[in-house]
């Protein structure tokens, strides 16, 4: 169990063991990529529309969808669509449990002998995803691992850990919404739902107050602080404003070059980086402390 207070920070590279794309191979999906003109129709995607998105992308070239949208809010709305269509045929929940990976760390870490003592845990994860992989994840592990596991009390024992999704999600889990309305972690989609997903994103300018200030308490009670493949883009450090003092703070550092990695330690001297090209468990299993 987890007892230490310690918060999760997540970035794409955590949800890249499932197949999502990062932010650039997000951005290259669009503009190097060909869909079917059937599979837009499908999607309730404006297709005359989509191509000038994608068009528009092309010629911005920007390293993520986020950043070219905060600046482009006249594409928003297809902007949006975009990435919902995107993403959610990567929503496969057998897949997910077949691959496992950090996520079957994390549970193992947070495991008790019962499923009340699981809420004990002391941990929130912060997200800046719009993926429900991991709270289906939870949920389902959960469901399963305990004999006498209903869907009502693994509800409850979840509502204790809390998941901020800082940037919005691709809609509810249907558990999550007490059956008014949501949808199941699902790969298939129609235009509905990719309309009612679109709906639950918010791109950066458009990160709501609530959700950062359940981030900030969460970051100034911590003692442990984990970013888990993070791209510490300098925005999102910002609104974060974490509390360096006292507190141990360690980053995944995927993908980072030499001089990205000083350049980060020299800003956040109090950040410790894990040397390594490590993929989220490689990161946690080579962590000091470990969860």
């Amino acid at each position: 169990m987890i007892t230490t207070p310690t918060v999760l920070i997540l970035g794409a590279g955590a949800s890249q063991h499932l197949g999502y794309p990062l932010g650039q191979k997000l951005v290259d999906q669009f503009t190097l990529e060909n869909r079917t003109d059937e599979s837009l129709r499908s999607a309730g995607v404006d297709i005359p529309e989509y191509r000038y998105f994608c068009g528009e992308l092309l010629y911005a070239n920007p390293t993520s969808i986020d950043a070219f949208l905060e600046l482009r809010k006249d594409l928003l709305e297809i902007g949006r669509a975009a990435i919902a269509w995107a993403l959610i045929p990567h929503e496969n929940l057998e897949n997910m449990f077949k691959k496992g990976d950090w996520y079957r760390y994390l549970l193992s870490k947070m495991r008790a002998d019962s499923l009340q003592e699981i809420a004990n845990n002391r941990l929130t994860i912060i997200t800046f995803n719009y993926d429900r992989s991991l709270e289906a994840y939870l949920f389902m592990a959960l469901l399963k691992m305990y004999h006498d596991a209903t869907q009502a009390t693994v509800v409850e024992v979840l509502s204790k850990i809390p998941i901020i999704h800082v940037h919005g999600q691709l809609d509810f889990l249907g558990w999550q919404t007490e059956g008014k309305g949501g949808r199941p972690y699902d790969g298939r989609f129609s235009a509905e739902i990719i309309r009612q997903s679109a709906a639950g994103i918010r791109i950066v300018h458009e990160a709501t107050s609530v959700e950062f200030v359940e981030a900030h308490k969460a970051l100034n009670e911590a003692e442990r602080i984990y970013f888990v493949g993070f791209g510490y883009h300098p925005t999102n450090m910002e609104r974060l404003r974490v509390s360096w003092d006292h507190k141990t703070v360690v980053g995944s550092s995927m993908g980072l070059t030499l001089a990205q990695r000083n350049e980060l330690t020299a800003r956040h001297r109090r950040l410790g980086l894990v040397k390594g090209n490590h993929d989220a468990l490689r990161f946690f299993t080579n962590v000091e402390p470990q969860l």
